[in-house]
């Protein structure tokens, strides 16, 4: 999710995470909980677990009080579930009073084989599998391997499900290549989860330890 500050200071940039909506009922009871991208007054919160409702299109949301700050979020979503929009609020705490607008994505679950080639003329070839069920703190765990071509030290890499997550669109990634050697590095994938962009990917320990780069992974 985006937000956009409208008022008051920026207590966040952006929200990674889930929303479970219970269909029960015309009023669907609903939670969810958030990651946070702050520099503000949420710098300090891991995450934001809330509470609501969904009745038609109409979302309603407010968090548990965080520092004494309690977040509300108003919004609609589409027909689909797939995106919303809408405004939100904070009262009490350093974040009194601020007021924004908020855009959330629904992103599909990150599963395949992705292949891409590092700056460098390295390649790669990573498969993941992606748990459905989240961590109840708005993370998903995330396993996998990799194939690795151009490298003196390795050819392939493991990844157990504790050593990967994705929120949101962002994923972080540690691959273990050998017994003291681990690939390590953190990025985005776009909405129909095809594409990942992986920052600064870096290798430690050994004789290839070093910056590989950035490098985009196509499924």
């Amino acid at each position: 999710m985006t937000a956009t500050a409208t008022k008051g200071v920026v207590p966040f940039n952006t929200l990674g995470g889930f929303i479970n909506e219970q269909t029960t009922g015309s009023s669907h009871p609903t939670t969810g909980a958030f990651m946070v991208q702050s520099t503000g007054c949420y710098s300090g919160i891991a995450n934001i677990p809330m509470q609501g409702v969904i009745e038609g299109l109409r979302l309603h949301l407010v968090s548990f009080p965080l520092e004494n700050q309690t977040l509300d979020i108003n919004g609609a979503k589409n027909d689909n579930s797939t995106q919303f929009s809408g405004r939100y609020t904070v009262t009490g705490g350093c974040g009194d009073g601020a007021t924004g607008t908020i855009t959330g994505t629904q992103y599909p679950t990150l599963n395949g084989t992705f292949t891409g080639t590092f700056p460098g003329g390295q390649t790669i070839s990573l498969t993941l599998s992606q748990f459905t069920l989240g961590t109840g703190d708005g993370v998903f765990l995330l396993g996998g391997s990799a194939k690795l071509g151009g490298f003196t030290c390795f050819t392939s890499a493991t990844m157990a499900s504790s050593n990967g997550a994705v929120s949101g669109n962002t994923i972080a990634l540690n691959l273990a290549a050998s017994a003291n050697e681990t690939i390590v590095s953190t990025g985005t994938f776009d909405v129909t989860a095809s594409k990942i962009t992986l920052n600064n990917v870096q290798v430690s320990g050994g004789m290839c330890a070093g910056n590989l780069g950035a490098v985009t992974l196509s499924k």
